[in-house]
This record gives structure tokens, C-alpha cells and sequence, in this order.
């Protein structure tokens, strides 16, 4: 047990590096084995969800998907804009556009509370382009 908390850190960034080289499957399977040994942080529950999204689109899994989105949130310490965003996309997948209205305003009220804290001039370019992708979604669910 003392070596699976130990190699709990080292397992989630190898899960995010699959993650960010577009292997869903390894990374779904190294955010699992934390999870199956009851050690998964919130990350975990997410890079399952993000896996698990980026490989099917079918009712079933995008029910199991917002479980583990659920369970995300549940466990984070503070609140975490890439679930929020994340379950912003499940929304819209799922044509709930009513919750993903919701979401996306708490979104950019995420996105507020970060402009406000220092951050660097990267930063502030993101914090920008991403209120201006919230705001794009908001107009075209509006439309529809």
C-alpha cells in the first residue's frame, strides 16, 4: 500500500502525458488503476472522463462519463474550471442546452475569479480566449 501512494503521483502524470499524446486508452487505464486501488484524485476521475469522451459518443457512456465528472467534483479541494468545461461539452453532447447554459456561465465566472488573481501576461491571453469561446457557445446555443 505504501508503494501505490508513492507511485500514486508518478501514475497520474503518466496518465496525462498518454492523455496529451492522444492515447486515450493507456490513459484511461493508468487514472483507473488509482482509482481501483482507492487512491484516485480528482484529476483521475477526470482524465477517465476526458478518456472515455474523446473515444465514444453513445448515451451509456456519456452517463458513465458524468458519473465520473460527479465523483471529480465531488472529491476537488476548490473548484476546478476543466470540469467545469468538460461538463460543459458533455452537455451539449447530450443536447441539454438548458444546464449547459448554466454551466457555461459558471464557467466564466471561473474565468473572472482567475483574471482577478496575478497572473502573467500568457495568462491573461488565455483567460481571454477562453471567456470568448464561453461567450461564442453562449450566442450559437441562444440562436438555436
Amino acid at each position: 500500500r505504501k508503494f501505490l501512494k508513492t507511485m500514486m503521483s508518478v501514475v497520474s502524470y503518466e496518465a496525462a502525458m498518454h492523455d496529451y499524446n492522444q492515447d486515450y486508452e493507456n490513459s484511461r487505464r493508468l487514472a483507473m488503476k488509482n482509482i481501483n486501488h482507492a487512491l484516485g484524485t480528482s484529476y483521475d476521475y477526470f482524465i477517465v472522463a476526458r478518456s472515455l469522451m474523446k473515444q465514444t459518443n453513445d448515451p451509456a457512456t456519456n452517463a458513465e462519463c458524468l458519473l465520473y465528472l460527479d465523483k471529480a467534483e465531488m472529491i476537488s479541494e476548490t473548484e476546478d474550471i476543466n470540469i467545469t468545461k468538460l461538463r460543459i461539452l458533455l452537455l451539449l453532447r447530450e443536447n441539454n442546452q438548458t444546464q449547459a447554459v448554466e454551466h457555461i456561465k459558471k464557467y466564466q465566472r471561473l474565468l473572472d475569479i482567475m483574471y482577478q488573481q496575478p497572473h502573467t501576461e500568457e495568462d491573461a491571453q488565455w483567460i481571454t480566449e477562453e471567456y470568448q469561446w464561453a461567450q461564442k457557445l453562449l450566442e450559437r446555443i441562444y440562436i438555436l
